[in-house]
Parts: C-alpha cells; sequence; structure tokens
C-alpha cells in the first residue's frame, strides 16, 4: 500500500464510513480504511490493486448508470453520490456510494467514500428524495419495527410521537376494505425484492378518509431485510381521477361508446390525472399510469420533447388553445401519433384539461403519400425525358426512314420494291405506336388541371369507325346498334382508344365469316359500349392481364400488346371503366363506360 501524510492516516483510522483511495488513472484501489474492507465483504490484500468497479456494483432496481461511468465522471471534476452493492455478495447490504477527485503532488487520486444504508439518517433521506415524496419511513422486517418523520404523521393529522411505531398501527389505520389486498403486495414486493408502488384509504385522525400513496424499495442491510420509502397524501389527486372518470363516462353515453383519452394536468404539483383510455392508448392496466408530468414526459419520443414545450407554454402565455401532434411510447416499446388538445382550466390557470386522440394510421397514410408524390414526382420527370426523346429523335428518324422508303418504292421493281415497301409499313406502324405511347405518357404526367375535356360525339365517332372497318373487312359481318346522340367527355385522342378496341377484335382473329356486334347506349350518368364477337374468346384467367402492357388479348396472339393497355390508361383518364367478359355466342365483349358529357365534362 502507498504511505500517505498524517492528515490520510488520521481520516482513516477516525472516520466511521468506508474511505478507499484510487488511482484516477489506472482506477486501481491503492488504500483503504478498516470500514471500507469490511463494508465490501472482502479481505484486504484481495481488493488491493481492483477497480471500483470489480469492488461494487449498481442496484439492480435503481436506474443509475454503470460505476465505470461514475468513475469516468468523478475523474473528469463531477463529483458523483449513488448507490451500489458489494460485488462480493454475502451479507453486504445496499451502500451509499461517494466519487470525488483530488489532486495531492501533482497526482490525480479517486477518493470513494462508503456508508451503509440503514437508518434515518442522512443516507436514506437522500434516497427517500430520490424516490420523491413526503413522508419518510423504514420498516424493519425483522423486528417489525416502523421509523418515520414527522411529516408522515402530519399526513394523518397525528402530532410527531404519537403514532405506535409498528407495522400493525400503520395497518391498523387503513381502510378494512383496503387492508389486506395492499398488504399482500407489499409481502409481494418484499418476497420479489422488487419496488412497490400502491394507493389505499386510510383513517386520518378527525375521522375523514384520506388516499394515501406508498412507495417503497427492499434494501439489504448487514442487519437484515429492510423496505425504506415514502408516503404522500394523494386524495386531492384521487378527487380528479374520479371527476376525469365521471366526465369520461358521459362522453361515452353521449358519444356512443366512443368517449376520448382525456387528461388533466395540475402544473402546481405536476400530478397527471388519466381515464382508462389514456392507459388503453399506451398498452397500460388500468391504474397502473403513475401519474406525474415527468413520467408522461418521458413517454414522449426525445425528437416530439422541444414541439410538446412549446406548444404547452404558447397556450399559457396566449391563454389559448393547447394544440400539438407527437409520438408517444406504447408499453410494447413501439411508438403511436396521437394529438393532443386542451387549454387551462376555467376555475384555475394552474390546471389543463385535454383530450388525446390516436392518430397513428393518419400519420402513416401522410407519410405514405409523401413518399408516393415525392416518386411521382421523380417519374413524371423521366418520363417527361422520355417524351421528348420520342417526340425529337425517334419520330424524327422515322420521318427520314419513311422518305427514303418511299423514295426507294418508287425507283425499285420486283422483290426489292417489296422490301422497300414493308419498311415504309414498318415505319409507318412504329410512328403510329410512338406516337400513342407519347400520348400516353403526357396523359400519365399531365396536372389534373390540365385534364380538361370537351363534348365529344361518341354516336358519330362509333358509326365512322365501324362504317370504316365494314369496307376494310367485307368478310366479317358486322351489325350495329348505336344510339343517337349519346355525348361524353373526353377529347380527340378517344378516337385511337375506341379504334383500338374495335381493329382488336379483327387482328385476334380470323375474320372471314366473323361476326361483330356494337352497341352503344346512354344509362344513367354513363354511355354504355359493347363490343362482341363470336371469335375464339379469351380465357378466364386473362380476362384481367389483357389490358396490361405486353399482354395480347385473343388466342390468336400477335403484336406488341400495347394497344389495349393504351385504351385502358385513356379511357380511365376520362374517368371510365372498361373490361372484357365472355359474348353470348362464345367469343369476346369488350365493355366500356365513360361519363355523360353532363357529368364527366371535367377530371
Amino acid at each position: 500500500m502507498v504511505e500517505y501524510s498524517n492528515l490520510y492516516e488520521t481520516m482513516f483510522e477516525d472516520a466511521n464510513y468506508g474511505i478507499g483511495v484510487h488511482d484516477a488513472e489506472t482506477g486501481r484501489l491503492e488504500s483503504a480504511n478498516d470500514v471500507y474492507v469490511e463494508l465490501v465483504g472482502r479481505d484486504r490484500d484481495s481488493i488491493t490493486e481492483m477497480e471500483l468497479a470489480e469492488i461494487v456494483a449498481p442496484v439492480s432496481f435503481l436506474d443509475e448508470p454503470d460505476i465505470s461511468a461514475s468513475v469516468t465522471a468523478a475523474t473528469a471534476g463531477e463529483p458523483q453520490q449513488r448507490h451500489c452493492v458489494p460485488t462480493a455478495g454475502g451479507d453486504g447490504g445496499q451502500l451509499e456510494l461517494s466519487l470525488e477527485s483530488i489532486t495531492s503532488d501533482s497526482e490525480q487520486l479517486l477518493i470513494v467514500r462508503l456508508r451503509e444504508l440503514g437508518a434515518l439518517g442522512s443516507g436514506l433521506e437522500r434516497l427517500a428524495v430520490q424516490i420523491t415524496g413526503t413522508g419518510v419511513w423504514r420498516w424493519d422486517i425483522q423486528s417489525g419495527e416502523v421509523v418515520w418523520n414527522d411529516q408522515l404523521e402530519r399526513i394523518l393529522g397525528l402530532e410527531p410521537g404519537v403514532q405506535e411505531e409498528t407495522i400493525e398501527a400503520l395497518r391498523d389505520r387503513m381502510v378494512a376494505a383496503d387492508r389486506e389486498s395492499h398488504l399482500e403486495q407489499i409481502e409481494a414486493a418484499i418476497e420479489a425484492g422488487e419496488p412497490v408502488v400502491t394507493e389505499f384509504r386510510m383513517e386520518h385522525a378527525d375521522g375523514h378518509t384520506i388516499w394515501a400513496e406508498l412507495r417503497g424499495h427492499p434494501i439489504t442491510t448487514r442487519s437484515g431485510m429492510q423496505l425504506i420509502g415514502t408516503m404522500s397524501d394523494v386524495t386531492e389527486k384521487k378527487r380528479r381521477e374520479h371527476e376525469i372518470n365521471e366526465l369520461s363516462t358521459h362522453l361515452d353515453i353521449a358519444l356512443g361508446g366512443a368517449s376520448p383519452a382525456v387528461w388533466e394536468w395540475d402544473m402546481e404539483t405536476d400530478d397527471v390525472v388519466v381515464n382508462e383510455r389514456v392507459e388503453e392508448l399506451i398498452g397500460l392496466e388500468f391504474g397502473e399510469f403513475s401519474g406525474t408530468f415527468e413520467s408522461f414526459v418521458e413517454r414522449v419520443h426525445p425528437e416530439d420533447v422541444p414541439t410538446v414545450n412549446e406548444a404547452i407554454q404558447r397556450a399559457i402565455a396566449h391563454d389559448e388553445l393547447y394544440e400539438t401532434e407527437f409520438r408517444l411510447e406504447h408499453e410494447d416499446g413501439s411508438y403511436i401519433w396521437v394529438a393532443s388538445r386542451g387549454r387551462l382550466d376555467d376555475t384555475s390557470t394552474d390546471r389543463m384539461i385535454g383530450v388525446l386522440t390516436n392518430v397513428t394510421d393518419r400519420k402513416h397514410y401522410e407519410r405514405e403519400l409523401a413518399e408516393s408524390n415525392e416518386a411521382l414526382e421523380q417519374l413524371t420527370d423521366q418520363l417527361e425525358f422520355f417524351t421528348s426523346i420520342l417526340r425529337h429523335d425517334v419520330l424524327n428518324g422515322m420521318t427520314v426512314i419513311k422518305m427514303r422508303a418511299e423514295l426507294l418504292a418508287d425507283q425499285l421493281d420486283g422483290q426489292q420494291a417489296q422490301y422497300a415497301e414493308t419498311i415504309l409499313e414498318w415505319a409507318e406502324t412504329t410512328t403510329d405506336v410512338t406516337g400513342r405511347v407519347r400520348d400516353v405518357i403526357e396523359t400519365l404526367t399531365a396536372e389534373d388541371r390540365e385534364r380538361r375535356f370537351d363534348p365529344i360525339p361518341l354516336s358519330e365517332l362509333l358509326e365512322r369507325k365501324v362504317e370504316t372497318l365494314q369496307n376494310a373487312y367485307p368478310e366479317s359481318e358486322w351489325t350495329s346498334h348505336i344510339e343517337p346522340g349519346v355525348v361524353v367527355g373526353a377529347d380527340d385522342l378517344l378516337g385511337d382508344a375506341i379504334g383500338n378496341v374495335l381493329s382488336n377484335t379483327i387482328e385476334h382473329n380470323d375474320t372471314d365469316g366473323l361476326t361483330v356486334d356494337v352497341e352503344l347506349e346512354a344509362n344513367g350518368d354513363f354511355a354504355r359500349l359493347m363490343i362482341a364477337d363470336d371469335g375464339q374468346g379469351i380465357d378466364d384467367d386473362r380476362k384481367n392481364a389483357v389490358f396490361r402492357r405486353g399482354e395480347t388479348s385473343h388466342a390468336k396472339e400477335t403484336g406488341s400488346g400495347f394497344g389495349l393497355f393504351y385504351v385502358d390508361v385513356m379511357i380511365d383518364n376520362y374517368g371510365g371503366n372498361i373490361w372484357v367478359e365472355d359474348g353470348e355466342d362464345g367469343g369476346a365483349r369488350f365493355v366500356a363506360e365513360l361519363p355523360l358529357a353532363e357529368t364527366g365534362g371535367e377530371r
């Protein structure tokens, strides 16, 4: 052991508490008095050169940092005071630990002081302050002796020193109906070595009944197990709880079983009273909420605490509605979003009352919507870029190809002329498809306010389309029942969309002997168009797929499958719908509904 000055030696010899000196750089013990050695439950040689975290450990039920963290803070010049237990176990009880850094002969040392808990001295009273409360008490389990301070007796309306200091005397003052269950709860906590918090009714000296809140922590001392803690008068709090629950019941009746989560905050005492709905909201059983503003704020997401505080201060300063939204920790560890509204009580400026509403689903929807809008904006930018490529590069290139193909077709003969004609046909087809792709992209990326539709005479348009196909395919039989004067809200691209559906029946069936029936009628607010054929039909498992990109419709599969996708996009853009079903004659029947101009002229 390192030898120190007479000052240290005298201090070691005379102190009635444990003192240890650790090297601040290495953390190892260099010297200790006899009380220190006795309290940690080891012999002197075994603890020499040990670090403090190897000698003592945190108390399991107290929310305090590791011993090493306290050592680091003390070494940095921040004195520490906390509780600990010897790592050696045995008969050693809970200890009060103080850490302080000093400098001696240019060497930094860490002074460690240890005291045993177990009497209503300074150590126990500091623990009571940490637990919070007004009346301080200690119950020696082995002897049954109960010691309390004057304030606890005043809570019961007694003069200090009048009440017999036994657990039986305290029990006798409890209301009989509360006595058994709450004593069992206290005894269960002692047996489990866990803290206890309970509320019960007690008889005041003047005959009326008060509500008391008891908080206790079991500790192990060298003389045995003890329970130490506080007792507070919570009668006013329980009265407000009753009022809150009555209000909640009345709201529940008025709102048909949908009463809100109600809270009340006493800003003078920092007590928070809540109804059962609040506890349900955060996953607690009825009565489990500790009832303090501090415990409520601990559940608020750290990022949202400033928002909550600002809203509260603003409401108090301007006597206005307190209103904000924030995340609240659920008992399962997750966070829920709540909307909180409240205002100062008309009868007291120190009290605020309000409600909580679970808005988690709405918040999730808003977030998903924001993400979708962001993704849509990015997609729109990309599509507009591709549209510019189609408009300037592809279509301009196809125009050059068509001009050269026309020139070659005029100058060549025989097989070479046929090749030139084929190039020309494909160039025209590619130009047509490219134009429709461009139209779809422009439709998908247009702002809602740009989608203005004009009255389009669908009856006349359909008659022209059917007549054109009758002339082009005389081997097929065409019948039509078109109601005159049907007008829908659309644009010039409607003709291409309808033409695609009509052409689809020809392109994907053998035209020789094919029967096509076209019907149009106004039905309510919509025009209903039906195009049926008696061809090969469409299998049930493909009826929804035919409108997807890359899909073709009938069994005779040719083409890119873009046509019906284009139709679906355009009709949806007009506010309509299209689907395919089995025809009466075994083929397929395409059904489209479009808003009439009176109801669908603008989307």
